[in-house]
């Protein structure tokens, strides 16, 4: 999207996107658990486009704080069994939006705060929750508290 108005559209899709998602985010939550699993790979493949966004594509990078939070939904909203499809995608933004925050981390203008927020609150109720998946990744994320009052040479 180029020349007059780009911008302009750009935010437009910007707010619907982010609107989308919120609605989205409130529907997996507010109904029975697992409803929407005939939905997950769509729903799937749409948070992999997000992702994949950049700040000048449309919609563009600033829905990432959405998409974190509607992987907040997901993980509340559906059973282990179904997630497992999940655990890929998720790791990796994951990965990508904490390695952002590190001096001299790629994509800096990828992630906002708020998105990077986003990411840490998702991050608190994967610990808080501890799935069977989440805990073989656990170690990139959480230090023993060993290291931490003792840091490793």
């Amino acid at each position: 999207m180029f020349g007059v108005g780009a911008n302009a559209a750009r935010l437009e899709a910007d707010r619907r996107t982010q609107l989308t998602l919120r609605k989205m985010m409130l529907l997996m939550l507010a109904c029975e658990q697992d409803i929407f699993v005939g939905n997950l790979t769509q729903i799937l493949d749409k948070l992999v486009d997000l992702c994949t966004a950049d700040a000048s594509s449309s919609p563009s990078s600033t829905t990432r704080a959405e998409v974190f939070m509607v992987f907040r939904a997901m993980i509340l909203s559906f059973s282990p069994i179904h997630l497992s499809a999940v655990w890929p995608i998720l790791n990796a933004n994951l990965q990508k939006a904490i390695t952002t925050c590190l001096p001299g981390g790629h994509e800096q203008d990828t992630y906002s705060n708020l998105s990077l927020l986003q990411a840490c609150k998702l991050l608190d109720l994967l610990t808080t929750l501890s799935p069977d998946e989440f805990q073989l990744h656990e170690w990139l994320y959480i230090t023993d508290t060993i290291d931490a009052v003792y840091r490793p040479v």
